[in-house]
C-alpha cells in the first residue's frame, strides 16, 4: 500500500467530518521480532508494514496540530442541500445511484454538500442552506411535496428536473411545486450543477479562492475545503483523488487581489500553481500579497 493513499484517506475523512479513528498497537520488539502477545501476524497486516503505521501516525499528528482549522472545516455551513425522499427510495430499483451522480457532480467544486428530507425542511432553520436540489425524485408523498412547497413559499429556492415530483407513493399524478420565481428547472445533471453554483454566486457564498484544475477533458480529481481564520487569512485543504497528476491554479475571486501561499505542514512558501500527484494532500495558508 502506498503511504500517500493512507494520508489522503485519513485527511479527507477528517475534513469531511470524522473526529476519531481506531488505531492498533505495534506488536514487535525493538529488534523486529514479534512480541509474545502480538499474535501470529501475516505478511499483509499492519504490523508487517511499518511505513503505513508511520504514515498514519504522522497524518494524525498533523491533523491534531491543526485541529482548530480541521474542526472548522467539518462544521462548515452546507449551502447546497440534496432532497432525499424515502418514497422514491422505496419505489425505485436503484435510487442511490441517482443521488450519488448528483453528489459526485458537485463534490469537486469545493462546496460542502448536505441533504434535506421532509423533516429537515419542516424543522430546521432554512438559513443553514441556500438552495435545495431535487434530482430524479419521481415519487413523493403529499406531505413531502407540501414540505417543498412551504419551503418555497417562505422564500426558499429549489432546482428541479422534469423527472421529479411526478407521482405519489402509489403512482398517482400529483401537482408539482409552484412559484416559478423561486423554482428553477434543470434539463440535465450539468445544468442543475451550473444553476446551483449561480445561486451561490448571487448569495456571495462561493469560496474566496478559486482553485482551477487542468482536466484535459477528464473529470476533476481534486476536492477541497476552506475556512477563514480570525486574522482574515484563508486555510485551504486540497486532496487529489484522481489517478493522474493534477495541475492546479489558485487565484482570488477578487481578480485584482494578489495571493501568496504557505504550506502549513512544512512552513515553506509554495507556488499558486502546484502539481499534485495522485493521493497527495495540499494544506496551505492563503495570504493577500501586494500587487
Amino acid at each position: 500500500m502506498d503511504p500517500r493513499y493512507v494520508r489522503a484517506t485519513f485527511w479527507l475523512a477528517h475534513t469531511q467530518g470524522l473526529t476519531a479513528s481506531q488505531n492498533w498497537f505495534w506488536a514487535r520488539r525493538e529488534d523486529g521480532s514479534i512480541r509474545a502477545n502480538g499474535g501470529n501476524g501475516y505478511g499483509g497486516s499492519n504490523n508487517q508494514q511499518p511505513r503505513i503505521v508511520n504514515e498514519v501516525h504522522s497524518t494524525m499528528i498533523d491533523l491534531n496540530c491543526h485541529a482548530e482549522e480541521i474542526m472548522a472545516m467539518q462544521r462548515l455551513r452546507k449551502p447546497i442541500r440534496i432532497f432525499y425522499s424515502k418514497t422514491s427510495a422505496i419505489n425505485k430499483p436503484q435510487p442511490m445511484d441517482d443521488v450519488f451522480d448528483l453528489y459526485e457532480s458537485l463534490f469537486f467544486e469545493g462546496i460542502p454538500l448536505g441533504f434535506a428530507t421532509q423533516d429537515i425542511l419542516q424543522n430546521e432553520d432554512h438559513a443553514d442552506w441556500d438552495v435545495v436540489l431535487v434530482h430524479k425524485t419521481a415519487y413523493v408523498t403529499v406531505d413531502e411535496r407540501q414540505a417543498l412547497q412551504d419551503y418555497v413559499d417562505r422564500g426558499g429556492r429549489i432546482i428541479i428536473d422534469d423527472a421529479s415530483l411526478a407521482t405519489d407513493e402509489y403512482g398517482r399524478l400529483i401537482q408539482g411545486v409552484g412559484n416559478s420565481a423561486r423554482v428553477l428547472r434543470a434539463n440535465s445533471l450539468e445544468h442543475m450543477g451550473t444553476l446551483a453554483l449561480c445561486c451561490l454566486t448571487e448569495k456571495g457564498v462561493m469560496p474566496p479562492v478559486i482553485v482551477e484544475e487542468e482536466t484535459s477533458g477528464r473529470t476533476k480529481g481534486c476536492t477541497g475545503r476552506w475556512v477563514r481564520r480570525a486574522d482574515g487569512t484563508i486555510v485551504l485543504s486540497i486532496v487529489n483523488l484522481g489517478t493522474t497528476d493534477a495541475e492546479l491554479s489558485m487565484k482570488s475571486r477578487q481578480s485584482a487581489q494578489c495571493l501568496a501561499a504557505t504550506n502549513l505542514l512544512t512552513g515553506v512558501s509554495v507556488s499558486l500553481q502546484p502539481v499534485l500527484r495522485p493521493c497527495e494532500v495540499q494544506f496551505v495558508r492563503i495570504d493577500s500579497a501586494q500587487p
